[in-house]
């Protein structure tokens, strides 16, 4: 065991994860709510479990060491800690999010900071196309659109490749209409390899990627650490291969778009909207109820720009249906406003 003086105190409140942060192999190090804890290699794509797991007061030791390097007060009322903290090759970013803020023992996120040489020749360009993206490729877009317009591709078939093509999807509709049934369906269809971390505010997600982080929110804590926007800000932290919110209603609307903008595709949230057009309508009020500057029409160029589709869903009778789909890259703005 690494005493607590100097660059040995992350190593000595993990004492069973201690050989993990010197694992030159390892960037990231991450403990779920279930005590699992899960590494990523350098040089792949998804994590991999291990056959550690760690208690509650394991995670608690490290929130506890966390927000000593921050100096801020850790506990149930102020569940979550970052910090950059030093470990005896470098430093590692570490955030820990304990209950109410998520369940179980909590959640742990280390990523390894390490300086590696890399000459320019390592790199190549991932396609044909990518060596000169001057314009998004919206083609499987296209091709989703004219399959649906022909009855050619059923909803099954959609959902199946919103997830593959990692999507950034809004699920819409009215109360009971199937938002977070059809969430869950679609979620089913993801990468089981995938890290998926959730947003929401009451435990109504049925994920089956083993690897899962959900966070709870509190939304009479307005700019508080349970806050949506404040969650959405850690999740970030946690490493997410896809990130997923329940609902949107609020300030929230505003972060998942620039979280979307900013690389993390395959994002999906569900709404309350009369339409799919309505979705935009209202996401558009809901982030210049926040930043009053800001014109509907630049909201509009950004949803056009990072939300790939939005389902509508309605319920008729007894059943729920879907009722519209729409793909905004493929809309003019007019179309949308």
């Amino acid at each position: 065991m690494s005493g607590r003086n100097g660059n040995g105190l992350l190593e000595y409140y993990t004492e069973q994860i201690e050989h993990l942060l010197h694992d030159e192999n390892l960037s990231e190090i991450s403990v779920n709510p279930d005590g699992t804890v899960w590494v990523e290699e350098m040089g792949t794509t998804h994590m991999t479990k291990t056959n550690i797991t760690l208690t509650k007061d394991d995670v608690g030791n490290i929130g506890r060491c966390v927000a000593g390097f921050s100096d801020v007060t850790f506990g149930e009322k102020k569940p979550i800690a970052t910090a950059n903290v030093p470990t005896r090759e470098g430093k590692a970013r570490v955030q820990v999010v304990i209950p109410p803020a998520t369940t179980g023992v909590g959640s742990v996120a280390i990523r390894l900071l390490r300086v590696k040489s890399v000459d320019l020749g390592a790199f190549s360009f991932a396609s044909k196309e990518a060596a000169l993206a001057e314009n998004n490729d919206h083609s499987a877009l296209g091709n989703a659109r004219q399959a649906l317009a022909a009855g050619t591709m059923s909803f099954d078939e959609l959902g199946d490749l919103a997830m593959q093509s990692k999507w950034n999807v809004i699920i819409a509709g009215g109360t009971s209409s199937g938002k977070t049934t059809v969430l869950n369906a679609m979620m089913k269809r993801a990468d089981p390899g995938e890290r998926i971390v959730t947003i929401e505010e009451v435990a109504e997600l049925d994920i089956e990627q083993p690897n899962f982080v959900g966070l709870l929110a509190d939304r009479s804590e307005d700019n508080g650490p349970r806050s949506p926007t404040k969650l959405l800000e850690s999740a970030l932290r946690l490493r997410p291969d896809r990130l997923v919110c329940g609902e949107i209603r609020g300030d929230d609307a505003n972060m998942f778009l620039e979280l979307v903008n900013t690389g993390h595709d395959g994002s999906v949230c569900t709404m309350h909207a009369n339409s799919p057009v309505d979705a935009i309508g209202r996401m558009s009020k809901m982030v210049r109820r926040g930043s009053p500057t800001v014109q509907k029409s630049e909201v509009v160029d950004d949803i056009r720009a990072t939300i790939h589709m939005i389902v509508h869903m309605k319920k008729i009778g007894d059943e729920r249906k879907v009722n519209g789909v729409i793909f905004p890259p493929l809309m003019t703005a007019d179309q949308l406003i």
